[in-house]
C-alpha cells in the first residue's frame, strides 16, 4: 500500500461443497468520487467529427430516468454526458439523470443537493452548471476534476463537439451553481501510513461514545502525523514516560483542531487524540466518559506514566496530567506519597519476613545435607552438581 492513497474493496461470499469452494458475486462498489471523475476520463476525446460521442449517447439511452425520451445523436449532450458517467459508474442513485440541463439543476435543488455560492470550493465529483447568457438558466454543464487554489478543471461533454477539459478561477462569473451529489464518503479507505482513526473510534466506542456523529473525527490522521512528528523530537531516547506525555499534551494543543466540533464533543476527540498518542508510545492509556451535571457529555484520558496512574482532563484548557486514584475524588500529591510510603514500609517488613524464614530453611538444610552427605554423592551423577551451579 501507498502512503496517501485510496483503496476500495468489493467483498464477495463462498461456502464449501464436495470438497470445492463455490462463490458468490462480488459486491457492487459504492459511488466515489474518484470513480466518478476516472469514469469521466475515460471518454476524454470522444468527439462528433469522427462519431466516437455516440457511445456516449449510446450508455445514456441504455438507461435514461423515467420519463426520459431517447436522445439523438445530433442534439447538445452535454448532460447526456454527465448522466452517461453516473451510469457507467454506477453512480445512478445520486447522480441525476437527464437531457436538459435546467431539469437537471432544479432537481439538484429540489434534493438539498445544491450550491451557489461563488466561494465555494467544489470538490471532484461535483456536478457544474454554467450560465453563458446570465439569465438564471444553465446553457451547459460539466464535471469537477480538481480544485486547487483558486484554479479549477472541469471536464465536459459536447464541449467544442468533444470530451474535453475547462480551466477557470474559482468565482467565475459565468459559472451559475453546483450539483453536489451524495457520494459515500466512507466507501474508500485512505492510507495514511498509520491506523490513527480506527484505534481512536474503537476507545471511544469502548467508552459508550458514537464514534459516527461528529465528522471531525475523519481529520484526525492527518493532524496526528504532524503531532508525532513533533513528538518525535521533542522526546529523548531517556525521556520519562510522564516528560513524554507532558510533550504529547504540546502537540494536542497545537494539533487536535477541533474548530468545527461542538463543545459537547471536543473533549471526546481530543482524547482520542491523545490516546492514539499514547498507543503509539507504549504507554498504557483508556478513554473514560461520562455526562456532568447539565447533561453534557465529557471525556479524559487515564494513563499509566511510571508505573502511577495519572488523569488527563480534556475539558481543561490546558490539561496536564495528575497523580489519580479511581474511585478516590480529593485524592492529591500529600495522600499519594502517603500511600507509597505504607506500601514501601510493607514491602520491607514482607522482605524481612521472607529472609528470616529462608534462613531457618538454610540451616535446616546444612543439617538435612551433612546427615545425607554421602546418600547424595553416591545418587547423583557427578555432572549433575556442575549443572545445578551453573
Amino acid at each position: 500500500m501507498s502512503k496517501g492513497s485510496t483503496y476500495f474493496y468489493k467483498i464477495r461470499g463462498y461456502s464449501n461443497y464436495a470438497g470445492k469452494a463455490h462463490y458468490g458475486a462480488y459486491s457492487m462498489s459504492s459511488a466515489s468520487r474518484d470513480k466518478v471523475v476516472q469514469t469521466a476520463i475515460g471518454w476524454l476525446g470522444y468527439k462528433e467529427s469522427n462519431g466516437s460521442h455516440k457511445k456516449i449517447i449510446d450508455v445514456y439511452n441504455s438507461n435514461r430516468a423515467p420519463g426520459c425520451g431517447k436522445l439523438s445523436y445530433y442534439v447538445p449532450w452535454c448532460a447526456a454526458f454527465v448522466s452517461a458517467v453516473g451510469i457507467k459508474a454506477g453512480a445512478t442513485s445520486i447522480i441525476v439523470r437527464h437531457s436538459y440541463c435546467p431539469t437537471m439543476l432544479n432537481t439538484y435543488r429540489n434534493k438539498g443537493q445544491y450550491s451557489s455560492n461563488k466561494k465555494y470550493s467544489p470538490k471532484p465529483g461535483d456536478i457544474i452548471f454554467y450560465d453563458w447568457n446570465n439569465n438564471n438558466t444553465p446553457d451547459h454543464v460539466g464535471m469537477i476534476v480538481s480544485c486547487s487554489g483558486n484554479t479549477v478543471k472541469a471536464i465536459e461533454g459536447n464541449k467544442n463537439d468533444a470530451v474535453g477539459y475547462r480551466t477557470f478561477t474559482k468565482g467565475y462569473s459565468l459559472v451559475q451553481g453546483y450539483g453536489l451529489p451524495a457520494y459515500n464518503e466512507t466507501s474508500g479507505i485512505k492510507y495514511t501510513g498509520s491506523s490513527t482513526k480506527a484505534l481512536a473510534v474503537a476507545a471511544l466506542e469502548e467508552a459508550g461514545i458514537d464514534a459516527d456523529q461528529p465528522d471531525g473525527y475523519s481529520d484526525i490522521g492527518s493532524e496526528y502525523d504532524t503531532a508525532e512528528t513533533e513528538l518525535s523530537k521533542g522526546c529523548g531516547e531517556d525521556s520519562t514516560e510522564l516528560q513524554q506525555m507532558e510533550v504529547m499534551l504540546e502537540t494536542l494543543k497545537k494539533n487536535a483542531d477541533t474548530s468545527d466540533l461542538e463543545n459537547s464533543t471536543e473533549s471526546e476527540y481530543k482524547a482520542a487524540f491523545l490516546y492514539k498518542l499514547c498507543q503509539d508510545a507504549n504507554i498504557e492509556a483508556s478513554i473514560v466518559a461520562e455526562n456532568d451535571e447539565n447533561g453534557k457529555r465529557i471525556a479524559w484520558v487515564e494513563a499509566v506514566l511510571d508505573g502511577q496512574l495519572y488523569k488527563i482532563d480534556m475539558t481543561a484548557e490546558k490539561p496536564e496530567p495528575v497523580k489519580y486514584t479511581p474511585g478516590v475524588s480529593d485524592y492529591n500529591e500529600d495522600t499519594q506519597n502517603a500511600g507509597a510510603q505504607e506500601e514501601k514500609t510493607e514491602t520491607i517488613e514482607t522482605q524481612s519476613t521472607t529472609s528470616e524464614t529462608k534462613a531457618t530453611e538454610t540451616k535446616a538444610s546444612e543439617t538435612e545435607t551433612t546427615a545425607t552427605e554421602t546418600q547424595s554423592q553416591e545418587s547423583q551423577p557427578s555432572e549433575t552438581q556442575p549443572q545445578e551451579t551453573e
